[in-house]
């Protein structure tokens, strides 16, 4: 198996390539982060499995690299998961001054990104399942506070831009995967919200 996280070198994510390593059937864990200077627990791990990659989601030539050297490293083969964990939580008081860039910045990391992110590697999903594999799977990490059942309005951790960036990703996710079960594919397309 081939596996891709994105914001890899802390928390969740640096937590699901340690996780992953301990598989035997890994055959390579991809692992991408913003800035070299913070990746020293993650560049600690010595597995020959495990390739770092800075990829900033803001620049789409970036992703587009990552994607060759993935792609070039994988093959026939194609990706069995690709896990859309980065993204950022800037606070944002609505009752504050207008932070324009604050807001545009956490859209695009939480949500365009990850939309790049879908389009880009999908066919490489397909490939998995062509190669022989029983599914292939896009998992993007969410939140609770993303739920329009359980909103508790702007001030809950002045997180109104993460909550609308994170709604947006569930909405890309259920899109794509309504789109994928139509075409009968076997690509599974997951939000998960690991806690908050």
């Amino acid at each position: 198996m081939h596996i891709l996280v994105t914001g890899a070198n802390r928390g969740l994510g640096l937590a699901m390539v340690k996780e992953l390593l301990k598989q035997d059937q890994i055959k390579h864990v991809f692992a991408t982060h913003r800035h070299w200077a913070d990746t020293t627990e993650l560049m600690s791990i010595s597995d020959p499995r495990l390739q770092v990659f800075e990829m900033e989601l803001m620049e789409h030539i970036t992703i587009g690299s990552v994607y060759l050297k993935i792609r070039d490293t994988v093959g026939n083969d194609g990706l069995d998961c690709i896990i859309n964990n980065a993204g950022i939580l800037d606070p944002y008081d609505m009752d504050g001054p207008v932070q324009r860039k604050m807001i545009v910045d956490q859209l695009e990391i939480n949500s365009v990104g990850p939309t790049i992110m879908c389009q880009g590697f999908l066919p490489q999903l397909r490939k998995a399942i062509k190669a022989g594999a029983n599914r292939a799977m896009m998992i993007n990490i969410s939140d609770q506070m993303a739920s329009m059942t359980l909103c508790r309005g702007t001030t809950d951790k002045n997180a109104i831009i993460y909550q609308m960036s994170k709604a947006s990703l569930n909405m890309l996710t259920r899109s794509m995967a309504a789109d994928c079960k139509n075409l009968k594919e076997r690509v599974i397309l997951l939000t998960m919200a690991p806690g908050t």
